[in-house]
């Protein structure tokens, strides 16, 4: 409705453009000068802020000005991706050189591993996918780089989540998707948890984003929107704990057991927010107004349910 309306294209047009976003993540929908751009831009998101306060409670379209040079480099740096990810499939030696250049790479630098990370949540879908794919075939391969991957995916863990619960996309549109492949690897997981704190960030990052803002008397207290979308993709944080207690360690050394105790310190403090919480009381002298809020609570107590008989939490508890 926008694009035929303000950019004046056919409707099969403008559904082919809208399926371009929908597969890609974006597509070009005007090339002209930066005046008339400018004045399309403000044109579509007025009518974007129209629809917010409407009842539709539509959010505005997010639009973009770029150079047609800059457009190019982008499309070129796309194609470059895709060949350097055969490139990396023919030999181990030339992914030990790609996995040497983004891990000793300054942080600063847009090629460091740590940059790749972070930048995720501002690429569209298509260079998300090129550059997991990138990481796939370029660390994945060999322990060793994957045992790095994955040391400098969790020193990042919180940020990058945090990113992930405010994003629109998919989980599999996602950097953090990469933690199925990282944490079930039972060395790995074992390694971050002992040297990296993995469990405690992990944690940590649930509860600070989830559990503490709702804490009422040292009460959970779930208000009735709380079970929105922020909070449903927030449980994949509780899918990544899964992973990582999933294999039970055949020996305790003394940093793996005190990584394990920096993550239950934050399960205790959950689970005494959650005693009493969503309590059912008899009302008397008036019938209730409203259905208490109950999913928000019930959900809580299901997901952990499951990482509390975890082997490795059954075996040191």
């Amino acid at each position: 409705s926008t694009l035929t309306s303000i950019v004046k294209c056919e409707q099969k047009e403008a559904v082919e453009y809208v399926t371009s976003i929908d597969r890609d993540g974006r597509s070009v929908v005007k090339c002209a000068t930066f005046a008339a751009c400018i004045k399309l831009k403000n044109e579509i998101e007025k009518k974007g802020l129209r629809a917010t306060i409407s009842a539709s409670k539509q959010q505005p379209l997010k639009v973009a000005i770029f150079h047609k040079n800059t457009v190019a480099c982008q499309t070129f740096a796309l194609q470059l991706l895709h060949w350097f990810q055969d490139f990396l499939s023919l030999s181990a030696k030339f992914r030990a050189v790609f996995c040497d250049i983004v891990l000793t790479a300054p942080s600063s630098t847009n090629y460091s591993l740590r940059q790749i990370l972070l930048y995720d949540i501002k690429l569209w879908k298509t260079a998300r996918s090129s550059w997991h794919r990138l990481l796939i075939s370029g660390m994945l391969m060999e322990y060793e780089n994957k045992k790095e991957l994955a040391i400098n995916f969790t020193k990042v863990y919180t940020n990058i989540m945090q990113d992930f619960l405010r994003d629109d996309h998919f989980h599999s549109f996602s950097v953090v998707s990469l933690s199925v492949q990282l944490f079930t690897v039972p060395t790995v997981a074992h390694h971050l948890m002992a040297h990296e704190s993995a469990f405690f960030k992990l944690m940590h990052t649930y509860y600070a984003e989830c559990i503490e803002k709702y804490i009422k008397n040292k009460v959970l207290v779930f208000p009735k929107n709380a079970a929105s979308t922020f909070n449903k993709r927030a449980h994949y944080i509780v899918t990544d704990l899964r992973y990582l207690l999933t294999f039970k360690p055949e020996v305790w050394t003394q940093e793996l057991r005190l990584g394990f105790l920096h993550g239950i310190q934050i399960v205790i403090r959950l689970l005494k927010s959650m005693q009493g919480m969503d309590s059912v009381t008899r009302q008397v002298g008036q019938h209730m107004e409203y259905e208490p809020e109950w999913e928000s609570a019930f959900t809580l107590h299901i997901k952990f349910c499951l990482l509390y008989t975890s082997d490795a939490a059954d075996d040191l508890l």
